[in-house]
């Protein structure tokens, strides 16, 4: 007959994690410590809501904890955790065999999760010494410090038909052959099963022990040697399916040691990382790593902690950048579950961001004069990306990735990465920039990034890169969400594509600026002022007449001479500036784009008397609004040079008719000069600006 529902397997272990979710409340909750006892009116938040905290049942619950955590306590069921419930189970080690990609996958997702007895005991052997660390951090130095029984686990798990029924010596043999947890014949020897949970400890607590335990000795007297070890006898079981499914006996220690190390990263001395970069490059022509995809998804995220580390050295890893870039293809190739695939791809980038500006070097270690490793082995890094690309048609997450590498190789190649426009960056920009594809809007952000970098890089303005732009006029006309980026290209193109660009697109130009100008607020005005110049100095007179007749100017020039109608809001003053500027442009550099802007309606109705008005408004204005113009950064200079230019050219109107305001005038030409003076004379500008 089946068991009481009570003591039913299923039952007793959700008990079990009930019970050691409360140990872990209890051990790290402050409501129990003495030191919450600082005044009888103090209050805290529970899961009940604002509760006022009594220091007489605080005072009794510390001492009934103090009471049950005793040190020999404290002791026993650290080491109960650590050997009895840390383990692999069997059913842990049947689901890695028979799919190691997916255990990996789901191993992931169960760290957090509380129904998981292992995740609920790493949880509890978390605060365990957190609460004690003072009595258990010393006994985990002395388990770490057994060096003869971690290399004789190794070699029970590089070569377990020489070690099987054995029964475990280390860490207190808690796991037993034929146990639930394994051993022998049937599975792991019990020590590799007992010393991947100690390891498993080892690496959540490092922040507690790293005060005592020197990983540098661990990981060169023993951890090193292990893996050694274990690289050296080989995969063991029999031979196991595609990615390492079917294996008898899981590479256990192996994986447990990758993942240990990309816990203690932080904590390696300099002159021990070449050596173990050149190690975790190396294992991944290991039979282990091939097969077994656990492994290997181990490997890459030990590897990422090396590589994202804060002390990582990019020169010791330049010589392995390319081999480790392809061995990262061929397991990705080799990989089936989105969410590894994903993180191979994120690993690419970040290599190639972290080594883009490191020398190269041949075999034997001698740099290579010229040009970067990445120049040297461009084939490698972007080969497979299209395929990818191609392949990766409804997964964004995969694409923005691998826009992501193609950005980080164009910026740190230059100009040498013209050669992969039209093959591989354009194609992939038009469909990552086409908001006419609603499914890639999650591209847009990392396409224009791309982008950019391209339109910086670009040595000749392409027919593709021609007929790009009109994504870019889609995207702006939709919304402002990418209004910086959007207006970095459209000064790129300018720049870029010159005549051939404005001749083609300025009906798309300037129905962007025409949507634009006077709905963005003041910090949008600041990146739409910017492209709005670079056009008028590109262009002087061809780009003020497209704007003046697009009606541009006029919208930036009506917030300046009209008021507000009722219900509507005045622009900023820091808007009236950027508008006054660009108009101050079109005077000084196109008059008869500005006289014909001034002559024309709504501004005026063409009479001498109203264009007279308008003239005074204008230049009130600007001699009222100078000093805004603000002289401490580059733009702010140069702005004020123009102000002062087109205030002068503007002397000579109406016969007279601001001989009022000349003093003003002369004060501020007389006070530019003496900026241009100061900056000549301190060496930061070499003379007037292009104003």
């Amino acid at each position: 007959p089946p068991p009481p529902p009570a003591t039913s397997p299923a039952s007793l272990e959700r008990l079990a994690i009930c019970a050691m979710k409360f140990l872990s409340q209890v051990l790290s909750t402050g409501h129990y410590k003495t030191d919450a006892i600082t005044a009888s009116t103090s209050r805290t938040i529970t899961a009940r809501g604002d509760m006022k905290v009594n220091p007489q049942v605080v005072a009794e619950a510390s001492a009934t904890c103090a009471r049950f955590f005793s040190d020999e306590m404290c002791t026993n069921f650290f080491c109960f955790v650590v050997e009895v419930l840390l383990p692999l189970r069997t059913c842990d080690l049947e689901e890695w065999s028979s799919n190691p990609e997916a255990y990996m996958v789901e191993l992931d997702s169960l760290t957090s999760d509380d129904r998981c007895p292992r995740c609920v005991a790493e949880s509890l052997t978390l605060a365990l010494m957190e609460a004690r660390k003072e009595l258990l951090a010393p006994l985990m130095a002395q388990r770490i410090s057994d060096v003869a029984s971690q290399h004789a686990a190794a070699e029970a798990e590089a070569h377990p038909n020489n070690h099987a029924g054995m029964a475990s010596s280390a860490a207190g043999g808690a796991a037993n052959p034929g146990s639930p947890n394994g051993g022998g014949a049937t599975g792991p020897a019990a020590e590799v099963l007992v010393w991947d949970a100690y390891y498993t400890a080892a690496g959540l607590n490092v922040y507690v022990l790293g005060d005592y335990i020197d990983f540098n000795v661990w990981f060169i007297e023993c951890l090193a040697p292990a893996l050694n070890r274990l690289a050296a006898g080989g995969a063991n079981g029999g031979a196991g399916g595609s990615g390492g499914g079917g294996l008898d006996f899981p590479p256990v220690l192996r994986r447990r040691i990758l993942w240990v190390l990309g816990c203690w990263m932080s904590r390696l001395r300099d002159d021990v990382r070449p050596a173990l970069y050149q190690a975790l490059v190396g294992l991944f022509a290991d039979p282990a790593t091939q097969q077994d995809h656990a492994v290997a998804l181990t490997l890459l995220t030990t590897l990422k902690s090396a590589v994202d580390d804060w002390n990582f050295q990019p020169e010791a890893f330049v010589p392995l950048a390319s081999t480790t870039i392809q061995s990262l293809y061929t397991v990705l190739g080799s990989l089936e579950e989105f969410d590894s695939r994903l993180q191979v791809l994120q690993l690419v980038a970040l290599i190639v961001e972290r080594v883009e500006v490191s020398p190269s070097y041949n075999e034997q270690g001698v740099r290579n004069p010229g040009g970067t490793w990445l120049q040297d082995s461009l084939a490698v890094v972007v080969g497979p990306l299209p395929q990818i690309w191609a392949a990766a048609e409804s997964q964004n997450l995969l694409r923005k990735s691998v826009l992501n590498v193609m950005t980080f190789v164009v910026t740190a190649v230059g100009c040498g990465a013209a050669v992969l426009f039209d093959t591989m960056v354009l194609p992939m920009l038009e469909v990552a920039t086409d908001i006419q594809r609603p499914e890639n809007d999650f591209l847009i952000e990392d396409g224009l990034e791309l982008w950019q970098v391209t339109m910086h890089q670009a040595t000749e303005y392409t027919e593709r890169i021609h007929a790009l732009f009109l994504n870019l006029a889609r995207l702006l006309n939709r919304d402002t969400e990418f209004l910086k980026a959007g207006m970095n290209l459209l000064d790129s193109y300018v720049v870029l594509g010159g005549a051939t660009f404005l001749t083609t697109h300025a009906p798309a130009v300037t129905e962007v600026f025409q949507r634009l100008v006077g709905e963005v607020s003041s910090v949008g005005a600041n990146y739409l002022t910017q492209a709005l110049e670079s056009v008028l100095c590109r262009f002087p007179s061809e780009g003020a007449d497209m704007l003046r007749q697009g009606g541009v100017l006029t919208k930036l020039l009506e917030p300046c001479v009209t008021t507000a109608a009722p219900g509507t809001s005045q622009p900023s003053d820091v808007v009236l500036v950027l508008n006054l500027t660009v108009l101050a442009r079109v005077l000084f550099t196109a008059p008869s784009q500005f006289e014909a802007l001034l002559a024309s309606p709504p501004i005026t109705d063409g009479s001498p008397n109203q264009v007279a008005s308008r003239v005074v408004q204008l230049v009130d204005l600007w001699l009222d609004r100078f000093d805004a113009v603000g002289s401490s950064s580059s733009s702010g200079s140069w702005r004020r040079k123009l102000w002062a230019c087109a205030l002068v050219s503007m002397i000579p109107f109406g016969n007279g008719l601001l001989l009022d305001r000349l003093d003003q005038i002369l004060n501020i030409c007389v006070d530019v000069l003496g900026e241009i003076e100061i900056e000549n004379g301190d060496g930061s500008a070499g003379g007037p600006s292009g104003a």
